[in-house]
């Protein structure tokens, strides 16, 4: 594996498919370091910088994963979406559905009514039953 040092060389001699790839794998490093900052800075300078559209769409996909660890759902799907709209290759666009079903199933259980009911009845368990009487007869 390449040192982050020659990845950045390579980004500064190349602006095509091996420097779109070398900041991709940055971008992936600051993800896997969970710096997200740096992560979505890095996307972005591949999309302003970078002619591949391959690490370009493979790069917004890792840009979902941001979101997604920063509980931004609408951007995560937002940011899918325009993949599998304007991206012409099956690869990304399958990897970009699957991710955007995860993301939506994320939501749906995180709005799901059986979640408030759930933590309803949590919080009646922790009631003890004595109390509850000694407070009727009072």
């Amino acid at each position: 594996m390449l040192l982050k040092k020659e990845y950045h060389q390579i980004c500064s001699l190349d602006k095509n498919s091996f420097g779109a790839e070398a900041r991709y794998q940055l971008a992936s490093l600051s993800f896997i370091e969970e710096d997200f900052q740096a992560c979505e800075a890095g996307v972005f300078d591949l999309a302003e910088n970078y002619f591949d559209d391959y690490f370009i769409a493979k790069g917004f996909i890792l840009l979902s994963d941001v979101y997604v660890k920063q509980e931004n759902y609408f951007q995560a799907k937002a940011t899918l979406q325009s993949i599998i709209d304007n991206y012409q290759g099956e690869e990304l666009i399958n990897i970009a559905v699957t991710k955007f079903n995860y993301v939506v199933a994320i939501e749906e259980s995180l709005n799901s009514p059986d979640k408030d009911n759930e933590l309803i009845i949590d919080l009646l368990i922790d009631f003890d039953e004595e109390e509850i009487n000694s407070e009727d007869e009072e």
